[in-house]
C-alpha cells in the first residue's frame, strides 16, 4: 500500500536508532514500523500505523550523533509545522520521547 493511498499525519518522536531501519511490524511507542520511507541528515522517516486513530502516519526519528542539538531543532521544526494548515504540508499531530530501547 503506498503512502499516497491514505492521508497521513505526521508525529514526531525523538529516539536513537542504530544504522539499521526497524522491521515492518516493530513498535515505537503506539505506532508500528510498516517500512522505512527516508533518511536525511538528521534521522530517518518511517510509514507506520497508529492503531489507536486506525490511520497511517510518519514518524521522525533522529539520529544518535548531537542528540540534544537535534533534540531541540526537531522540536522547533515541530512547533512550526504544526501552526501550518495546507494541503501541500503534512499535518504534526504529535511530539514526544520514547524510552530507551524501544
Amino acid at each position: 500500500m503506498p503512502l499516497g493511498d491514505t492521508p497521513i499525519a505526521a508525529p514526531f518522536v525523538v529516539q536513537q536508532f542504530n544504522d539499521a531501519p526497524f522491521p515492518r511490524g516493530t513498535p515505537l511507542g503506539r505506532y508500528i514500523v510498516l517500512e522505512s520511507i527516508g533518511q536525511g541528515g538528521m534521522g530517518r522517516v518511517y510509514a507506520c500505523f497508529d492503531p489507536q486513530l486506525d490511520r497511517r502516519v510518519a514518524v521522525k526519528l533522529i539520529l544518535p550523533e548531537g542528540t540534544d542539538k537535534n533534540q531541540q531543532r526537531l522540536m522547533r521544526e515541530a512547533r512550526a509545522m504544526a501552526k501550518l494548515s495546507h494541503r501541500n504540508v503534512v499535518t504534526v499531530d504529535d511530539f514526544g520521547y520514547l524510552p530507551d530501547g524501544q
